[in-house]
């Protein structure tokens, strides 16, 4: 080892000596240097460590200043729009109308009635259904497709059938109405497509009624007639019964959809068809203000038959109906004829009734029988001929 190696380890081993030490007097040593300090602070005229000052006073807190006030936005000035601006709004909200919106038209746009509106406002509903239709101007003035989709569409209530060729011959005429009430621009060329299409319709509903008539000439079951009808009516739902009530009145005249009835002791002129209500013994009478020919005909009044008259009284006294409720309440009728007949198992309409009143009689009538029936169901003569019992 040489010298140097030898005074490194002799210094090592010092440090460990010293360190061995102090471990195991740490506590005595610790003391002897407090004392140690404590006579050099006392020599030197210090106080103690353990006289701790007293703690300064803390400053006074200084209030801040307040923050200075946020000036308010700017208001923003809407500029006005330029013609350009304006112009351009406007083409765009003329080319969308939103079927809610054309409803809000149509109930404040003139009809020649009520029915006349409410009829439409029930086309529109199903046409706008059946095109699955947001903007009325563009499916509108699209009449191939509309024309097509009306032709191919099946109805809710029994998706294996399409609508009949009257009610698209109605939706078509719906269209042609509604575009001017409503303000849709349709071009010439697709106003003459529904024109068109109308024409073509009718000339199918006709060549339908007629094919109808040959096939009831040529049939040997005999046509249904109310004297064979109103006996099945009363067994299926008795005579005390709404639905033989209706078919009852639609026995004694050849009413449309029209006997929206409202009771009244003496006619008023609030223009509505009212059921003038007698006393015991006495007849009724129904007075049509409002039906399809009136302007023809005026106001028809109908005397009811003691028997239904009887059966009318029984009616308003088993469901307590009071003079201006109605009688068979205020909304058509078509829809509920056509119910209670299918589940008698019979195709029977309000336009069967009126076949049913025309069928049995007219072939033997003289021209002026003719004549007179034709006004008491407010049709032409001619018209009667359409009437002709078809095949049930």
């Amino acid at each position: 080892m040489s010298d140097a190696e030898r005074i490194a380890r002799i210094k090592e081993l010092n440090k460990a000596r010293a360190r061995k030490y102090y471990e195991a007097n740490k506590e005595a040593i610790a003391e002897r240097r407090k004392a140690k300090r404590a006579e050099c602070r006392q020599a030197l005229g210090k106080a103690p460590r353990s006289a701790e000052k007293a703690p300064a006073p803390e400053p006074a807190p200084v209030a801040e200043p307040a923050p200075a006030p946020v000036p308010a936005p700017r208001p923003r000035i809407k500029r006005p729009k330029t013609v350009k601006q304006a112009q351009r709004e406007a083409e765009e909200k003329a080319k969308t109308l939103a079927y809610e919106n054309a409803v809000k038209i149509i109930a404040s746009s003139d009809f020649p009635s009520e029915d006349s509106r409410k009829m439409y406002l029930h086309h529109l509903k199903t046409v706008k259904d059946i095109l699955a239709c947001d903007n009325l101007i563009t499916c509108f003035q699209n009449a191939p497709e509309v024309i097509k989709a009306l032709n191919d569409a099946k109805q809710k209530r029994d998706p294996t059938k399409g609508y009949s060729i009257n009610s698209k011959k109605s939706y078509v005429q719906m269209i042609l109405k509604l575009s001017d009430v409503l303000g849709i621009p349709l071009s010439a060329e697709t106003k003459q497509d529904y024109v068109d299409a109308f024409d073509v319709l009718k000339l199918d509903s006709k060549e339908q009624t007629k094919a109808r008539q040959e096939e009831a000439k040529e049939s040997k079951e005999e046509p249904l007639t109310f004297q064979k009808y109103l006996p099945m009516v009363a067994e299926k739902y008795g005579t005390d019964s709404k639905e033989y009530l209706i078919a009852s009145l639609y026995s004694i005249n050849g009413f449309r959809d029209d006997l929206q009835l409202r009771l009244v002791r003496v006619p008023d002129d609030k223009g509505d068809n009212q059921l003038v209500v007698a006393r015991p013994g006495h007849p009724y009478r129904i007075l049509l203000n409002k039906y399809k020919t009136d302007a023809k005909y005026g106001i028809k009044t109908v005397t009811v038959p003691s028997e239904i008259s009887k059966l009318i009284r029984s009616y308003i006294t088993k469901n307590k109906l009071k003079i201006d409720s109605f009688l068979l309440g205020p909304n058509k009728l078509t829809g509920f004829i056509s119910k209670f007949n299918r589940e008698m198992g019979l195709p029977v309409s309000i336009n069967t009734y009126r076949e049913m009143l025309v069928s049995p009689v007219i072939g033997t009538m003289s021209s002026v029988e003719r004549v007179q029936l034709a006004k008491k169901m407010g049709h032409s003569p001619a018209t009667s001929e359409h009437y002709r019992a078809k095949k049930k």
